[in-house]
């Protein structure tokens, strides 16, 4: 199974205004990419799946609104880049682990989001 993430104005359909997007260009997130995400606004979200859940006990496998987004961007930032990495245990080509740049690349792409009122298309 594999699974992208967009951030996005519709959970109907992937939808960023120009600012939006030059928000994330502008951020130089470094995030793995899919087959189909790897924009700067969107990730391989298979990669960062189990991480994101033990930090936060919130599924990206699902569709967030701009609400729940906001709740995952402020579970994320109880943490430090480095006290966040240690939630990726795994070794696994896919799941981990991730160090610590990843993970503020992460923190810094969930901020983003929740500071422009974005939700999260997950896409499998």
């Amino acid at each position: 199974m594999g699974l992208d993430n967009y951030a996005s104005r519709s959970l109907e359909d992937v939808e960023l205004t120009e600012d939006d997007e030059r928000a994330f260009e502008e951020a130089g997130l470094r995030l793995c990419g899919g087959v189909f995400s790897g924009a700067e606004s969107s990730f391989r979200g298979k990669m960062y799946w189990d991480l994101i859940f033990q930090a936060t006990g919130i599924d990206i496998g699902e569709n967030l609104t701009p609400q729940e987004v906001r709740e995952l961007s402020a579970l994320l930032e109880i943490f430090e880049p480095e006290e966040l990495a240690e939630f990726s245990v795994e070794h696994d080509v896919i799941k981990g682990p991730h160090g610590a740049e990843a993970c503020a690349d992460l923190q810094h792409f969930f901020r983003i989001c929740a500071a422009r009122g974005l939700g999260l298309i997950a896409w499998s």
